[in-house]
């Protein structure tokens, strides 16, 4: 990923590899852009948002993860990168964004999976502290159905 990029090109799924080359060409992070303002209309991202909080953005992935039922991201507005980088108020509000979430779409459960720091140790496309809540099918007679895949990373060789 170039230094002055938020996005990683190497780390971009199916129809978001168009949308990430028009963002590194406008050299600007794609969340700052849609969801750092309250109010404004998100430029890249073409999903409604959901939940337009203090701290956060709830909205649905535009490109959910094959074999989710439910994929939302969950968006900080402010360009941080780390956990460190938190207030104690943004967790709070993180806190009852999920709760809302799970109850406004009736979900039994849930998968939180947190991006930050080196993309190319998470996986991860764009560069901007963020949640996915994510939630597949209910597992069908021991497991015969197939799992859902996840990106968080890579394996280690040594293991």
């Amino acid at each position: 990923m170039p230094e002055d990029s938020a996005v990683n090109l190497a780390h971009a799924r199916g129809k978001t590899k168009e949308v990430y080359e028009k963002i590194m060409k406008d050299k600007t992070c794609p969340f700052c852009t849609d969801f750092s303002k309250r109010g404004v209309a998100p430029q890249y991202h073409t999903k409604p948002i959901i939940t337009d909080g203090k701290y956060w953005v709830l909205t649905e992935n535009f490109n959910a993860y094959k074999g989710a039922k439910y994929h939302f991201l969950i968006v900080h507005r402010k360009h941080i990168t780390s956990f460190s980088e938190l207030k104690p108020a943004a967790l709070k509000e993180l806190v009852t964004i999920t709760k809302r979430l799970k109850e406004e779409f009736s979900l039994p459960a849930g998968v939180l999976l947190f991006r930050f720091g080196d993309t190319e140790y998470t996986g991860g496309s764009v560069n901007h502290f963020h949640a996915h809540f994510i939630l597949g099918a209910k597992c069908v007679d021991g497991g015969e159905n197939k799992p859902l895949l996840l990106y968080a990373g890579y394996a280690s060789p040594d293991t």
